[in-house]
């Protein structure tokens, strides 16, 4: 990223940063288990997503469901393997993914739009949501150098503006414009 464009947001680089910064409305539940397998496979990975106080509702239910997928995943990947009793204590390998996972996940407040473009030029990866994709965040990404990663066979077809910008540009190896054959399967695989 070019660290230069943005004094306001300076990160420790131990990690890396992917931002998903969309209207979380937008995102669809189908996004969930790559947010989850990208976290499993990256352990230095941490996804950075932004809310609009405005619509705490909406925060809170993707934040809750996100919670949820990570719960799911470190409980099917780490089974209790001891116990058959429900109210038993919870399985300390489950509970240490759950807390390394979802630690790594970072909320921050909507900002401005020019706040914004920093925040995105700081990512190390932005990431393209899908089924509905970022057309306004994949030209940011682009103008400020910071790799964009697309799904373009999982975006819906008719309002993918990632697929269009795709086939109307040259891909060269200068673009920033990533396209992944696979994004992260749910599996973490």
């Amino acid at each position: 990223p070019n660290t230069n464009i943005n004094p306001t947001y300076t990160y420790t680089y131990t990690y890396t940063y992917y931002g998903l910064l969309q209207s979380i409305m937008k995102l669809h539940p189908m996004l969930d288990p790559m947010v989850v397998g990208l976290l499993t496979r990256d352990t230095s990975g941490v996804v950075v997503l932004q809310y609009n106080d405005r619509q705490i509702l909406h925060h809170e239910q993707y934040r809750v469901r996100l919670l949820g997928a990570v719960q799911t995943h470190c409980k099917t990947t780490n089974p209790d393997h001891n116990s058959t009793n429900p109210n038993s204590n919870p399985n300390p390998d489950a509970s240490v993914c759950i807390h390394s996972l979802s630690s790594r996940i970072l909320f921050i407040p909507q900002v401005k739009h020019s706040t914004y473009k920093q925040l995105l030029c700081s990512m190390h990866i932005n990431l393209d949501p899908y089924p509905f994709g970022g057309g306004v965040t994949l030209m940011d990404s682009c103008l400020c150098g910071v790799p964009f990663v697309t799904l373009p066979n999982q975006q819906v077809k008719r309002i993918s503006i990632s697929i269009s910008v795709i086939s109307v540009i040259s891909i060269s190896v200068s673009v920033s414009v990533v396209i992944v054959c696979e994004y992260v399967d749910g599996s973490g695989k």
